[in-house]
């Protein structure tokens, strides 16, 4: 059985961005979660609502992670972001790694 394209590329990434799984996880939330980057990685759990959040850590975009374009692309740029609404764009990564409780 293959792994999922999401399991493949998040692997993919956080590899070329130096990062153990460990420092991952505490990068996008997920270092006191009961789902882990390992997980992520062996298909055991879908990337969810944090797939933003790897994406930025791990300087490549969300498409790339889900397979809708081979190219890695160029992470979001905030300093790209208009100035009126790079706090909407930091609340939305924000809101998208927290818990839902």
């Amino acid at each position: 059985m293959s792994l999922p394209i999401t399991a493949q590329r998040v692997r993919i990434v956080r590899e070329r961005a130096g990062l153990t799984q460990v420092q991952l996880a505490e990068r996008v939330g997920l270092s006191h979660r009961p789902i882990t980057i390992s997980d992520i990685e062996t298909g055991r759990q879908g990337l969810g609502k944090y797939a933003p959040a790897i994406a930025l850590a791990c300087e490549t975009t969300t498409d790339f992670l889900y397979g809708i374009t081979d190219d890695p692309g160029r992470p979001l740029d905030l300093d790209a972001v208009p100035e009126q609404w790079r706090a909407v764009v930091k609340r939305i990564i924000e809101l998208a790694t927290q818990s839902d409780s």
